[in-house]
């Protein structure tokens, strides 16, 4: 299997905070010049310090179990691997963005016996990372479906369902 899961939300979010106070100063520079070069400083110090703050999550899924590598930017990793027997429940969640509240966030969080192994944003194949962890882990009495039909919505994209016991 050997399937590769990434969320590098580092890079991304220190260029936007930083980029949008870079240029915010470089406006404000005509209307005050003082305002203008604080606020190129004040931008230029949150690129650098959220890029060296903020962490990058990847989830590599195997036949046997999941490995979580957790990497921040000063160059510190922690690597755990879990078996699919671990897994206590997954949970799949939604929140709207703080930004302007019209933007929802998928997330995916799976904790095992030892804890939260990770919380995950939508990223690429975030269905296909879901669809796994509903395959591997058939102890669960649940799994995430989609849902279809006339009940489908374009605000919700998972719902939990109850296994069929046997």
């Amino acid at each position: 299997m050997g399937k590769e899961f990434s969320n590098s939300t580092s890079s991304s979010s220190s260029f936007m905070t930083g980029g949008i106070f870079i240029l915010i100063g470089i406006v404000l520079f005509f209307v005050n010049g003082l305002l203008g070069i604080l606020a190129v400083m004040v931008g230029v110090l949150l690129l650098f310090f959220k890029r060296n703050v903020r962490y990058d999550t990847t989830v590599v899924c195997s036949q046997n179990g999941f490995t979580v590598k957790v990497t921040n930017k000063q160059k510190s990793t922690s690597v755990k691997e879990y078996k699919w027997e671990d897994v206590a429940s997954t949970h799949y969640y939604e929140r709207y963005s703080g930004i302007d509240n019209e933007t929802t966030n998928s997330y995916f969080k799976v904790t095992t016996t030892e804890g939260v192994a990770f919380d995950l944003w939508q990223m690429k194949d975030f269905d296909e990372l879901i669809q796994i962890f509903n395959q591997k882990t058939p102890n669960l009495p649940y799994h995430w479906e989609k849902p279809t039909g006339i009940f489908a919505s374009s605000f919700t994209n998972y719902k939990k369902v109850g296994r069929e016991r046997t």
